[in-house]
């Protein structure tokens, strides 16, 4: 088995143009085409630590080139879940021009 720090999050798992098959959280909170850098904001403004994988790709979605994240935490669908919520709210923000917190 392979020895790992956290738990692997793949930029697929966010995406909403692939099937529940890759994609690890329900449409309604599932983003268009996420990628690494807004994955590692979020992460930051989740207080989470990580380490950048960008030559990672999913298995089941190995021509998709977005990277992966590997973060310490304890769960990784509640994890999944807050990094896709948060990464809402961010574009939300740069969306309106608020200020965005990091």
């Amino acid at each position: 088995m392979i020895q790992r720090d956290g738990r692997r999050v793949y930029a697929a798992y966010l995406d909403k143009a692939l099937t529940r098959r890759v994609r690890r959280v329900p449409k309604v909170i599932a983003l268009d085409a996420p990628d690494l850098k807004e994955m590692e904001d979020a992460c930051r403004s989740l207080g989470l630590s990580f380490t950048t994988l960008p030559e990672a790709r999913h298995p089941a979605a190995w021509w998709i080139d977005a990277g992966a994240l590997e973060i310490l935490s304890t769960t990784k669908s509640s994890t999944i879940k807050s990094l896709a919520l948060a990464i809402k709210e961010i574009r939300d923000k740069k969306r309106s021009g608020g200020p965005v917190k990091k």
